[in-house]
């Protein structure tokens, strides 16, 4: 009887595998993006809308076709102005809402909310009266609903004011995710994050 002896198989050399380095992200000058805020979202390319939300009457604030979105627990909710201005109110906010550098000037104001803006001029905290939908768009059955992951920019959304030219206006993003609400300016990347324990704008 022969034996023969199995040859083990050779086991090709492992070749050290290759680690591409992610881009790195620049901000523009001046913008400090804050912890817990994705810098390569906000400084990045600009991005395109994901889902296209339909508009919702709200005669309280106009009689025109309003666009806006709640959050999906209902607590945040945003309007589109002018096509390229969002403002984001919190209906329960557990934290403090930070200074405003423009404090001097919105002390002047009926008062501040519990919410962001943001357009071309920067973002800073929603005052002068806070005429914003979270009054109303919560509380209507059919409020859409910005589901996490999406991503909306106002561009894509009709200018309500006729009498206002908003074609020069820089688009403004917002994206939804279970940390809450982030707004912004593609352009400068101006823009705010809002949740019921978050409450940022740079």
């Amino acid at each position: 009887m022969t034996h023969t002896t199995p040859t083990p198989s050779k086991t090709p050399a492992k070749t050290p595998s290759k680690t591409t380095a992610a881009p790195a992200v620049h901000c523009p000058k001046g913008v400090v993006i804050p912890s817990g805020v994705d810098a390569s979202m906000v400084c990045g390319p600009a991005p395109r809308s994901t889902v296209t939300l339909p508009g919702v009457s709200m005669p309280l604030i106009s009689d025109d076709m309003m666009y806006g979105f709640v959050s999906p627990t209902r607590n945040l909710a945003c309007g589109l102005w002018d096509s390229g201005t969002v403002a984001c109110e919190a209906i329960q906010l557990s934290v403090a809402m930070p200074p405003d550098p423009q404090a001097s000037e919105a002390a002047q104001y009926s008062g501040c909310r519990q919410g962001f803006s943001v357009s071309d001029d920067g973002a800073g905290i929603l005052c002068n009266g806070g005429v914003i939908v979270a009054d109303q768009l919560p509380k209507t059955a059919s409020a859409p609903v910005l589901n996490y992951g999406d991503i909306i920019v106002t561009t894509d959304y009709p200018n309500p004011y006729a009498d206002i030219d908003t074609s020069s206006n820089d688009p403004v993003a917002c994206q939804s995710a279970m940390t809450g609400i982030t707004c912004w300016d593609t352009v400068t990347a101006h823009g705010f994050s809002l949740a019921k324990d978050v409450a940022v704008f740079w």
